[in-house]
């Protein structure tokens, strides 16, 4: 089991397929934040405000005895001392976009975190939250990066 504690900032995780019996688990002062094998992103406010964003997957959000089951594209917000938000939909991010048409171009970018997204060397690098790299098909999208490059 991995479990990290989040009092207050802001985490993206992409989490791959756990074998059976693993766990990965982000607890905050409000909520607590199960996955199996997804990428999200957790950012608590200093009152404990705790809002999940699912990018792809599923996380499972628990607070108060209760469980809200947050997909791809969705939200939830807790406050602290209450249940779990019902998800909603995400406002849309800007998005960066390559199409390449010359076989074996490799590309990445990189956010001034140093967080990396694109395709080199075959392998797919994902760090910046709504990054979305699909070899075969040669896109890449880039979720948030306006947000995450402070623009």
């Amino acid at each position: 089991m991995t479990s990290i504690e989040v009092t207050t900032g802001r985490i993206w995780a992409s989490v791959e397929k756990l074998k059976p019996g693993s766990k990965f688990e982000v607890k905050t002062p409000s909520a607590v934040a199960t996955v199996r094998g997804t990428a999200f992103e957790i950012s608590v406010a200093p009152d404990g405000t705790t809002t999940v964003k699912t990018t792809e997957g599923e996380v499972l959000v628990q607070s108060q005895g209760q469980q809200q089951s947050v997909t791809a594209g969705q939200q939830s917000t807790t406050q602290s001392g209450a249940p779990p938000g019902n998800p909603v939909p995400q406002p849309p991010a800007p998005k960066l976009r390559f199409n390449t048409q010359t076989a074996g171009l490799a590309y990445v970018v990189i956010d001034p975190h140093g967080r990396q997204c694109g395709a080199t060397g075959g392998q797919l690098v994902r760090q910046i939250p709504g990054c979305d790299v699909v070899l075969g098909s040669q896109r890449t999208d880039v979720g948030e990066l306006a947000k995450a490059m402070g623009r």
